[in-house]
């Protein structure tokens, strides 16, 4: 019998915020692969949980650092693959905005 994959995409709007309790949940479950888009200029430390809804904790590399990612102004990056061993991640940024999330899977 042949695999199949569905093929998904879900593009929108989040709000970012400064803190972990008052950012914008983006439920990755279902996906594999994405882009963020913020409107300018912008730091962005990722935080990822098990699920949607369930207790976050930064997303660190090998070394206990936190992952950030950071944009010029009018630029587009793909979200750090590791992100996508989670079920649900959130972005926390230096100042309040919204950015654009592009999810695919």
């Amino acid at each position: 019998m042949p695999l199949t994959r569905e093929y998904k995409t879900t593009p929108g709007t989040i709000a970012v915020t400064t803190a972990i309790g008052t950012t914008a949940e983006v439920d990755i479950s279902a996906y594999a692969m994405g882009n963020v888009w913020p409107a300018t200029a912008a730091t962005l430390t990722l935080w990822v949980a098990p699920s949607p809804g369930g207790t976050y904790a930064a997303l660190t590399d090998q070394n206990d650092v936190a992952v950030q990612m950071v944009f010029a102004a009018a630029t587009s990056q793909p979200i750090p693959p590791e992100a996508f061993g989670a079920g649900a991640l959130k972005f926390v940024g230096g100042a309040s905005e919204t950015i654009t999330v592009s999810l695919k899977g």
